[in-house]
């Protein structure tokens, strides 16, 4: 059975901020707020899903799991107990929305599109992937580096109850853990404009959740296969941003723009080359496709929003004994520091052997030399 239209007064708030925001998008804004609708309208109870009789056995056995991964995203790591993920949309698509980055050619920095609620944001989604393409096609014509990708959820950070889709729930059950854990945790924390912090921030929760999910409900070997994952993950993150980081250097020199493309074609031939070593090292093929789709600044943009700051929040998770609540308290506290201020206590954080992030948080004044005077401390 449907569930009812999303709740108007949210909704007519959120066209107000919109129209608030001016009309110059409005062509964007309505096929945003066209597709989040339907998405809304086509939310079926998951209780009704599973009592009827027409409801594959897999479907089944995967919706169950949802639940109990809802439940233990509460019980186990404080995430937000509400409706979100108690409903499901059968969306006949592989993914919700179709993102585009889009960098300078001798930039690494996205380009911003700021919307009402979430502030700017490194991308821009489209409910079709037709629109997805020509807007990216748009884009390369104007010289940009550009890159598309599907995504299979998003977060409406608690102005609807978000539900479970087909774009995700066919994955494994570790899988549906993670990205239902990343979600949620976008609803305990957001800051506007700062997509860097928030995406590590959920990828945090996402890893450190998984872990502990795996724990209660994986044998050892199952275990064991996640964290060789993770390592190979991570292994493979970190030689792409390496590659950003030798892109970042090169376009702070003073190059004329013919040698700069020629540097920057050897830098990405090289990232090339590094990956075949990571590929023959690992004895794995399957970040293949995602490497020969081409490797340009707008994918390492992309990796690097999700993935700079994810080792000093882990940090931080282990400097607060693993307690999730406590993390969380943490992690709002780090949110009211100014942006770049923020970003350098993470950066800490993330260097070997780093001090504990409240003295970094609340810096002590440097001590006054015994016997110092009055007027030269003055």
């Amino acid at each position: 059975m449907p569930l009812c239209p999303p709740n108007i007064k949210r909704l007519s708030l959120f066209l107000c901020l919109i129209f608030l925001n001016g009309c110059g998008d409005w062509s964007y804004y309505n096929q945003s707020i066209s597709g989040h609708l339907e998405l809304m309208r086509k939310r079926e109870s998951i209780q009704d899903v599973l009592a009827h009789p027409d409801t594959p056995a897999g479907l089944r056995q995967q919706l169950h799991q949802s639940q109990q991964i809802r439940q233990f995203a509460t019980r186990e790591l404080g995430l937000p107990d509400n409706k979100s993920y108690t409903s499901y949309v059968d969306l006949k698509r592989p993914y919700v929305v179709w993102n585009v980055v889009a960098t300078q050619e001798f930039s690494l920095q996205p380009e911003q599109w700021c919307y009402p609620i979430a502030g700017c944001v490194p991308y821009r989604g489209f409910y079709r992937q037709s629109d997805a393409r020509r807007f990216a096609g748009k884009l390369h014509r104007n010289g940009y580096d550009v890159t598309l990708y599907g995504v299979p959820a998003y977060s409406t950070l608690n102005w609807f109850d978000d539900p479970i889709l087909n774009t995700f729930v066919g994955s494994t059950p570790t899988q549906l853990a993670a990205l239902v854990f990343h979600e949620l945790a976008h609803q305990v924390l957001y800051v506007p404009n700062d997509a860097t912090f928030n995406e590590a921030f959920a990828v945090a929760v996402e890893t450190e959740g998984t872990l502990r999910y795996i724990d209660l409900y994986s044998t050892p070997e199952e275990r064991q296969l996640f964290l060789d994952r993770q390592q190979r993950g991570e292994e493979f993150i970190q030689l792409l941003l390496q590659g950003r980081q030798d892109l970042q250097a090169l376009y702070k020199q003073d190059l004329p723009y013919r040698a700069k493309r020629v540097e920057k074609h050897l830098v990405l031939r090289k990232l090339q080359q590094d990956y075949r070593a990571f590929k023959a090292r690992w004895g794995f093929s399957g970040y293949d496709n995602w490497v020969q789709r081409g490797i340009n600044n707008a994918r390492l943009a992309s990796i690097s929003t999700y993935h700079t700051r994810v080792a000093g929040f882990r940090t931080l998770f282990r400097q607060v004994n693993r307690d999730f609540s406590t993390f969380y308290d943490a992690v709002k506290q780090l949110a009211s520091l100014p942006k770049p201020r923020r970003h350098q206590v993470l950066e800490r954080l993330a260097a070997h052997d780093p001090p504990h992030w409240a003295l970094m948080l609340n810096p002590q004044p440097p001590q006054v030399a015994e016997g110092e005077s009055k007027a030269t401390r003055n």
